[in-house]
């Protein structure tokens, strides 16, 4: 069983700023740890209490190391068999409106892993831009490994109904277990507002991994970008909402 280890961080800047007698409030930062000592995830918080919320918690620790039985016909999200050991090294958090621009980048450099021309990014480019006032309307979450960003998840939330608008990896850091990771905080993140349904309009070619993930195929979509194109629409059921299921504490 996985622990959670709370601790605070005070910046070398702060630490020079301390007087005799002094005390400054450090940064918090929860880390999973394994039953082996690893730790298998972190969280660096942006303010005082900004600790992983339990429900986003209760979903990482889930998680089961990666199994081999799809073989080498997985979807490229898919982690592969030693994921387990290298998804330790993800740290999940709040996007940041100033890193927008290199977020929408990956987004970019992540889609066109499936094979698509010069033309067909074009017209993405706008629908797979993110822009500041989605950080209001929407919840945006970025995987970090190490001090790289790995890859990224947007979710909107509408009364009980929930859309996974992006989940995007960086291509060098694909089948690592990072789109997995992502994908439950994202269920996680909607069911603790109250959604009791995601719907996914996929690629493609990342639809086998929303299918292994439990969604299931509910019809298309058309395509927001490319007229005339159609995508998998997907739906995944979700839990009761948040405020019917018993507290958890922390």
């Amino acid at each position: 069983m996985e622990k959670l280890v709370r601790a605070k961080i005070i910046s070398p800047d702060l630490r020079g700023a301390m007087g005799k007698g002094e005390e400054h409030m450090g940064l918090p930062a929860d880390f999973l740890i394994g039953p082996d000592g690893v730790i298998f995830a972190a969280k660096y918080g942006a303010y005082v209490d900004d600790h992983w919320p339990v429900d986003d918690l209760l979903a990482i620790a889930r998680i089961p190391p990666a199994r081999s039985e799809h073989g080498g016909k997985g979807s490229l999200l898919d982690p592969p068999p030693t994921s387990w050991q290298n998804t330790w090294m993800i740290q999940l958090r709040d996007a940041r409106q100033n890193e927008l621009p290199s977020l929408s980048a990956l987004c970019l450099r992540s889609k066109a892993v499936w094979g698509y021309d010069d033309a067909f990014m074009i017209a993405c480019r706008t629908e797979l831009t993110l822009v500041p006032d989605e950080l209001k309307s929407t919840h945006v979450q970025v995987a970090e490994r190490g001090t790289i960003v790995a890859g990224l998840a947007q979710v909107k939330v509408t009364d009980t109904d929930a859309d996974l608008l992006k989940l995007f990896v960086e291509p060098a850091l694909l089948r690592s277990g990072v789109g997995s990771l992502l994908f439950e905080w994202a269920t996680a993140r909607a069911k603790s507002l109250g959604a009791v349904r995601m719907v996914i309009e996929a690629d493609p070619g990342a639809a086998p991994f929303y299918e292994r993930m439990g969604a299931r195929h509910a019809g298309f979509a058309p395509s927001q970008s490319i007229p005339g194109r159609v995508l998998p629409r997907m739906l995944l059921e979700l839990d009761k909402p948040a405020s019917t299921r018993p507290r958890v504490s922390s």
